[in-house]
């Protein structure tokens, strides 16, 4: 460790503190003003956009960053393509809520056929209109809950069978 904890470390930098010299300076993170539009309005993104660049540029930041939801996140990228000089120096995130969500569906797309469906129907964890929402990745507890419980099947079915591989080749040697 290169630092020593200080006294007025939080819980949550405590750890930087013990092993970083270099003191960060503070940021902090800001929401925009509501407008009042329709925010999956191409022209309400825009000016969004617009808003947090010159609020970055105020700020001297070179680039910035907007995280948005799924549905805002594609017409925002369209605009971003759609004007790639004005916003070259935009980072356009989709959030971390949504990004899961987008995963759990491509999770259910590509073994929802490969017997994941069958799985959790013949289980009886959960109905036809539950597992079907699992599936698209909208139901996000419950998605998550079954992936994981499928998850530790799955992997206690293969221990077991490394434990019976195991005997069987140690019992013909």
């Amino acid at each position: 460790m290169t630092g020593q904890p200080q006294a007025s470390c939080t819980r949550v930098d405590c750890f930087q503190c013990g092993v970083s010299t270099v003191e960060a300076a503070v940021t902090a993170v800001g929401y925009c003003p509501m407008f009042p539009a329709s925010a999956t309005q191409f022209y309400t993104i825009y000016t969004v956009m617009r808003y947090v660049q010159k609020s970055m540029a105020q700020l001297g930041q070179l680039n910035s960053v907007i995280t948005f939801d799924e549905a805002i996140y594609c017409k925002a990228k369209e605009i971003q393509w759609r004007h790639e000089d004005e916003f070259g120096d935009t980072v356009i995130r989709l959030g971390g809520f949504h990004m899961a969500m987008v995963f759990l569906a491509v999770l259910g797309k590509r073994y929802g056929d490969g017997g994941l469906e069958d799985v959790l129907f013949e289980s009886e964890m959960y109905g036809s209109t539950t597992i079907a929402s699992i599936l698209r990745g909208k139901a996000y507890n419950r998605a998550v809950r079954a992936h994981k419980i499928v998850s530790e099947a799955l992997q206690r079915l293969l221990w077991q069978q490394t434990a019976l591989s195991l005997t069987r080749r140690s019992s013909s040697a």
